[in-house]
């Protein structure tokens, strides 16, 4: 195969990343370390509530103040 230098660094890097295995995370011993594991653990409870700020704080610096 012709290949110049990015291209050949672009192979390696591919073969690289192939060969790497998922890191194993441990759930924490630790009661709050586990209990914000759990909420977080659990995508659509927390994705639902992140959206929810951003969708509040969007609408409250949207607002028009006059004081």
């Amino acid at each position: 195969m012709l290949l110049d230098g990015d291209e050949i660094k672009w192979v390696d890097m591919m073969k690289m990343i192939l060969q790497e295995k998922p890191e194993i995370i441990k759930i924490p011993k630790n009661f709050i370390r586990k209990t914000c594991y759990k909420i977080v653990e659990d995508e659509s409870p927390f994705a639902n509530f992140i959206m929810a700020c951003i969708i509040f704080n969007i609408f409250t610096m949207a607002a028009t103040f006059e004081g």
